[in-house]
């Protein structure tokens, strides 16, 4: 997966949704939002997946979830008959992620907007048993499970995978803080691994502050590997194969796992 960083993002508050009388829509119920075993995507209490597409993890009411899949299931009868990839009079794509062109009332893509702008928010906390459990104070070499390279970073504060060679920019001192979560500190630049409160998706090394966006949860997967996610945005560490990292939303994939 290839991306350009780095991005802003907004977080406007939340508005509620009311479909016009254009369409009825069929009468189903709702889905509730019940407790779930802990992962890297788990809602908070209150909030379920969106489920715009099958990895559309984004946590939103069940009322939101099911006009997603209402708006769904009326797709092909809101495109315009043409042949060209717009929507009927008064609707517009939804564009819940990259590439989507399901077609919606305006009021919906704006909702979709901000539910998208705010999902860091909506994740759950892991439990106490669940993070990985490092020894404190060692020092580790972070490989990336889908592209073999090691998390790397330089006298600049950059940040970005390479080929692991065992040097000391890609050796990371672990430090356990007192609310359980870590910090990774570079070996050769003593600089902190963190993110960015403009930008949830930009990843770089800077002076240890003990802020948020510098602390780190380690949740064990069941292959041996950890995913780390970002305190202050839920956001988890992730790579690609041009040797980028940065941070998005945690989705359970092998290039947000790390050994």
């Amino acid at each position: 997966m290839k991306i350009t960083i780095p991005r802003t993002l907004t977080f406007p508050a939340r508005s509620l949704l009311l479909l016009g009388p254009a369409f009825a829509l069929l009468a189903v119920v709702g889905p509730t939002a019940t407790a779930q075993a802990y992962g890297p995507d788990t809602c908070k209490s209150g909030y379920v997946w969106r489920g715009a597409n099958p990895s559309d993890h984004v946590c939103v009411t069940p009322e939101t979830r099911q006009q997603t899949a209402n708006d769904n299931a009326h797709a092909a009868s809101r495109h315009d008959s043409s042949g060209t990839d717009t929507c009927v009079n008064g609707y517009v794509w939804r564009e819940a992620f990259a590439g989507d062109r399901v077609c919606v009332l305006p009021a919906v893509r704006t909702q979709t907007a901000q539910d998208n702008a705010v999902a860091g928010t909506r994740i759950a906390t892991a439990p106490a048993s669940s993070p990985a459990a490092p020894a404190p104070g060692s020092n580790q070499t972070l490989q990336n499970l889908a592209t073999s390279f090691c998390l790397d970073s330089n006298a600049k504060g950059q940040v970005y995978a390479l080929k692991c060679n065992g040097g000391a920019y890609q050796e990371w001192q672990l430090r356990v803080n007192s609310d359980g979560t870590q910090t990774f500190q570079n070996l050769a630049t003593s600089f902190c691994l963190g993110s960015d409160s403009f930008n949830a998706k930009l990843i770089y090394a800077t002076n240890c502050n003990g802020g948020s966006y510098q602390k780190w949860r380690s949740l064990a997967n069941g292959d041996g590997t950890q995913t780390i996610q970002i305190l202050a945005t839920g956001f988890c560490l992730d790579s690609n194969a041009e040797r980028q990292v940065y941070a998005l939303r945690c989705n359970g994939g092998s290039y947000q796992k790390w050994r």
